[in-house]
């Protein structure tokens, strides 16, 4: 008796429609901030990653535009529930909390060598799938040999 139920084909096309919208670069959002110094520095565009949050979402994507670039290169891919995502970003973005694995090193980095940050963001339907495409998402990413800041996966 064979006890294996092989779902790849399908959810791997789930995925895909997923990383379309979350990988378009049409849909970022650049973090500006007012100075290289992100424990002192404000997000200038505050309002606009509000209303981006605001709209909802579980799944995001952190870019970076390294200096002298004028392409967006995907670094990270994360997940959390809706209600927290905002605290999250803010945690990538600005202030590294002790629970969590955030990437506010990398960021750091990127701002001193005059590089600059941006965010995508899409809400995951139902909430349970969020952490499962996350991970898939990741794998064919790095499968595309692509360097992500995750080191999970």
């Amino acid at each position: 008796m064979n006890n294996r139920l092989d779902l790849t084909k399908e959810f791997d096309r789930l995925v895909l429609k997923a990383g379309k919208l979350l990988l378009s670069k049409k849909r970022i959002t650049e973090i500006i901030y007012n100075g290289k110094n992100t424990a002192s520095a404000k997000i200038v565009n505050e309002p606009e990653l509000r209303n981006v949050t605001a709209a909802g979402g579980n799944v995001y994507a952190l870019w970076v535009k390294h200096k002298g670039s004028s392409v967006w290169k995907l670094v990270y891919i994360g997940q959390r529930k809706s209600r927290d995502i905002h605290t999250r970003l803010i945690d990538h973005l600005f202030k590294k909390s002790r629970k969590t694995g955030s990437k506010l090193r990398e960021i750091k980095k990127e701002l001193r060598e005059g590089g600059r940050i941006g965010v995508t963001i899409i809400e995951i339907f139902p909430d349970e799938m969020r952490m499962a495409i996350e991970e898939r998402l990741i794998v064919m990413q790095k499968r595309k040999k692509n360097h992500l800041w995750n080191v999970q996966s």
